[in-house]
């Protein structure tokens, strides 16, 4: 298995160094969006909401379409060319990452209040920094964030989806669009009182590192160099021939 890639490392090493010499940056951010009397007062405006729904259904989607392609190739039998783990990578990748780790594993584990729960901002919880699991919250708490991990994993997928079908400059451009997508996305939540910006980060990073983990663990790069267009239409006549009706 091949190590994380060094500068995914040095980019975690990096935020850890900033968010331990700078606690307060946190509360500073989350500050902006916050009026006394008001609390944070963009968790009420109708377009921020649509936004975060509009993320949510489109990495939900994403990933529930890569486990009905999966459960469709395999049904194809071994005839299929596009290897069936492709479309299963693009589940997985969701499922692991934003669902499992984060939900079960890291939000009940740090105990982390979110930014409006706490006294802060009005809220009756104590505020920890990332690094310090506490007991303020129980369920559905901040650290890490799902939708910051999904919109990272969400992001990851188009790009490795359409890496080989862009040139140098395409990917460049590809690259920076996406990292603006899962970012804006991300912020919705800074912006509602939802998550603090180190929530946002640190899922981030985790979702980073699963999907390498799976891509590799699962020879995506194998798989995607199969996804031809001669390869694709051959699994689709495939596919169709096994229809309702028709026998295996």
């Amino acid at each position: 298995m091949r190590r994380p890639p060094q500068f995914l490392t040095l980019a975690l090493l990096l935020a850890i160094a900033v968010f331990l010499l700078f606690p307060g940056l946190d509360p500073a951010v989350s500050g902006l969006f916050y009026r006394p009397g008001q609390g944070f007062w963009l968790s009420r405006a109708p377009w921020v909401m649509d936004l975060r729904t509009a993320y949510w259904v489109f990495g939900d989607t994403l990933g529930l379409l890569g486990l009905a392609l999966m459960l469709l190739w395999l049904a194809i039998g071994r005839d299929r060319k596009v290897p069936a783990r492709l479309w299963g990578f693009a589940f997985a990748a969701m499922a692991l990452g934003p669902g499992v780790l984060v939900n079960f594993v890291f939000k009940p584990i740090w105990g982390r209040a979110r930014p409006a729960d706490t006294t802060l901002f009005g809220g009756p919880h104590q505020f920890t920094p990332f690094f310090e699991p506490a007991n303020q919250c129980h369920w559905g708490c901040s650290f890490v964030s799902g939708e910051g991990a999904a919109n990272a994993v969400t992001a990851l997928l188009i790009g490795i989806f359409l890496w080989p079908l862009l040139q140098r400059r395409g990917r460049i451009v590809a690259a920076l669009a996406l990292t603006a997508f899962a970012a804006f996305g991300s912020a919705l939540r800074v912006m509602a009182g939802r998550h603090f910006l180190s929530d946002i980060v640190f899922g981030s990073f985790l979702s980073a590192y699963v999907t390498w983990w799976l891509y590799h663990r699962m020879d995506i790069a194998a798989a995607r160099a199969a996804l031809t267009r001669e390869a694709l239409s051959h699994d689709l006549r495939r596919l169709f021939r096994r229809g309702p009706g028709t026998k295996a």
